[in-house]
């Protein structure tokens, strides 16, 4: 057990720090965040100012980085996942028979679980920017592209060009994780029938539910995609 806690730690260090390096190409590398929202915000003003529908230089570069940024954080969380999932079996199969040691492994399984579900959303969420990593980009466009969005959604107009080809990233965006979504509330379904008779049985069920919500949510907003986009340059989230 002992090691697999140090891997856990391990992992979840390489999570936070080593997707920036990994993603990095010959010539293109970002130092941090910052310096990610800095280049996002001339290249998204760049394609915005160009009206064409195909990406430009600058901003193709920066997809093809965050693509292998989300990744990279795609693997590292799925690691987790297996991580921790082992960690709670261990756990759950370690309960000695004194009642004050059996709460303190209760307590590890239910923390391992609950961490592993954790790194499943994530593992999700990064699938989801993998797939379409130029809507997963939006938080960082500037401020006067976000409102000139805005304005062209609200008007109904299809216009800059580099609308309609939001629109149907952003849909793929969704779309993704209604996919994902489907594929992962089967397996945790599956889980929940095999365990059915224990506790792990009922979290799985649990877990399952919220899966679908997410799955139904992320499905209807991918077949109408434009009100959430709208929503999004709104500030609505």
């Amino acid at each position: 057990m002992p090691g697999l806690l140090v891997l856990a730690a391990m992992l979840t260090a390489a999570f936070g720090v080593a997707p920036f390096s990994l993603a990095a190409s010959a010539g293109v590398a970002f130092g941090g965040e910052a310096d990610l929202r800095a280049a996002a915000h001339v290249a998204v003003l760049d394609y915005w100012t160009a009206d064409t529908q195909n990406l430009t230089a600058g901003l193709s570069v920066l997809v093809e980085f965050w693509f292998r940024f989300h990744l990279a954080k795609a693997v590292f969380a799925a690691l987790l996942v297996a991580v921790f999932i082992a960690l709670a079996v261990r756990c759950w199969r370690a309960a000695p028979c004194e009642r004050w040691r059996r709460a303190g492994t209760a307590f590890g399984a239910a923390v391992s679980a609950g961490m592993a579900a954790l790194s499943l959303l994530v593992v999700m969420a990064n699938v989801q920017g993998a797939v379409a990593p130029s809507s997963s980009l939006l938080p960082m466009i500037p401020d006067e592209v976000r409102s000139g969005f805005g304005a062209a959604l609200r008007a109904g107009v299809r216009e800059p060009a580099a609308l309609p080809v939001l629109i149907g990233d952003f849909s793929r965006y969704h779309a993704a994780m209604a996919v994902v979504a489907g594929l992962v509330a089967a397996a945790v379904i599956a889980a929940a029938v095999y365990w059915r008779r224990t506790r792990f049985g009922i979290v799985a069920a649990v877990l399952a539910c919220g899966v679908v919500v997410i799955g139904v949510a992320n499905t209807m907003t991918a077949l109408n995609p434009v009100p959430a986009l709208q929503a999004f340059f709104d500030g609505g989230w």
